[in-house]
């Protein structure tokens, strides 16, 4: 099962960054907060970089839903939330990266 979480969450960064400008904080937010602040940044961030780059919005907002799903289940637990601390800053920093 986390072979099968972090392919996820690899497939959600790689595919989705190439072409997004610098993020921006979000008014409205899509989803709603996991509860690791780690999380609910990277989600920010995403729909700041789909907001600047419009055409990115088809080629991502799959893999968010996807990724905020199965986030939100690791979330459930103590144990999930301190891996998805690491998780979610390291998928946040690839975005920041391909967001510029």
């Amino acid at each position: 099962m986390r072979v099968t979480f972090l392919l996820t969450i690899w497939i959600g960064l790689v595919v989705p960054s190439a072409g997004c400008s610098k993020h921006e904080e979000s008014v409205d937010s899509e989803f709603d907060k996991i509860g690791v602040a780690e999380c609910d940044n990277y989600f920010k961030a995403a729909e700041a970089c789909m907001r600047k780059n419009p055409t990115m919005k088809a080629a991502m907002e799959p893999s968010m839903k996807q990724n905020h799903e199965i986030w939100k289940g690791y979330a459930a637990t103590s144990q999930g939330k301190e891996s998805l601390k690491t998780t979610c800053k390291a998928s946040t920093d690839a975005l920041a990266a391909g967001c510029k």
